[in-house]
């Protein structure tokens, strides 16, 4: 045995290690840290219970650190997460797909007891009122049939299983902004990451907005017993507060775009502006196709 191994009692069985080499590869440590995969140098002072707490406090106050700085930023600076993403300063953020998950489960926790559903639609209003209504309501008529099942019972069956789709198919929007900006930038030099990243901050910020949006209007839901339900509908149908919302949403993200797009893309104000109003109007085009695709989802998923 070389004078750098040590003999460790584990469990009344006997481990030897290398104080010299890597735990997880074997590579010789020169340092604390292994250069090929990262492994921290072993020390028998780790198998202390002080070590093990000293470490969970640690990467319980790193993340804490990591998430409230991040969310901060995403906020308050505009296309600063994505700039310093493509400039490999990550280590002190969260990622940009765990932004984006955890600002998911923020909305879709707030959604549960608020009148606000922009990412949940009721069947009445697959069938009624989006611009696919006809065809939406000739597929239900032939799952009804098929199913030899009341328009009654089949509504309350798929009211209750789209908002389980929706929680995991809201994601699939974030491509769709990425690929628009592909286009807009196509004679740019601009890399593929670069537009996905900036897609997962800015609907991780867009989630932020309406689950504020849903606070507000919690205590409205529970005055009116509709909590849960969707603002338009058969059930509670506020037109003027739907349109103000809409203006209101619609006014943030042009601003929050403007300065995103100035700040990730070097865009100047005006054409940044331009390009703001551009986006807005993509990302209703892109919230129907999402419509539309869980509409599709949800009857496959009740077929």
């Amino acid at each position: 045995m070389n004078v750098e191994e040590r003999s460790l009692q584990t469990g009344g069985s006997t481990a030897t290690r290398s104080l010299t080499a890597c735990p997880g590869c074997g590579q010789h440590l020169a340092e604390n840290f292994c250069p090929r995969c990262g492994e921290k140098k072993f020390d028998p002072h780790q198998l202390t219970l002080r070590h093990f707490l000293e470490q969970t406090v640690e990467v319980f106050t790193h993340f804490d650190n990591r998430f409230f700085r991040s969310f901060k930023l995403l906020v308050s600076r505009p296309g600063f997460l994505t700039t310093e993403y493509m400039r490999g300063r990550r280590k002190a953020y969260l990622q940009p797909l765990q932004l984006f998950l955890v600002a998911n489960l923020l909305f879709f926790f707030v959604q549960t007891f608020s009148l606000l559903q922009p990412l949940t639609t009721a069947l009445w209003v697959h069938t009624h009122e989006m611009a696919y209504h006809d065809r939406a309501w000739k597929v239900v008529q032939e799952e009804i049939s098929r199913q030899h099942l009341t328009l009654e019972e089949y509504s309350a069956r798929f009211d209750a299983k789209e908002p389980t789709e929706s929680k995991t198919l809201v994601i699939v929007m974030v491509p769709c902004l990425a690929a628009a900006l592909a286009v807009i930038y196509v004679f740019k030099s601009r890399t593929l990451v670069r537009h996905l990243v900036f897609s997962f901050h800015f609907y991780a910020f867009a989630l932020l907005v309406l689950t504020g949006m849903g606070l507000v209007l919690a205590p409205l839901a529970f005055v009116l017993g509709n909590a849960g339900k969707p603002l338009t509908g058969t059930q509670v149908y506020l037109p003027k507060v739907d349109l103000a919302l809409t203006m209101m949403l619609a006014a943030i993200i042009i601003y929050y775009l403007t300065r995103s797009l100035r700040e990730v893309y070097a865009s100047g104000w005006l054409t940044s502006f331009l390009l703001a109003l551009i986006m807005t109007r993509a990302l209703f085009a892109i919230l129907t196709l999402y419509r539309i695709f869980l509409f599709y989802v949800t009857v496959h998923a009740l077929a």
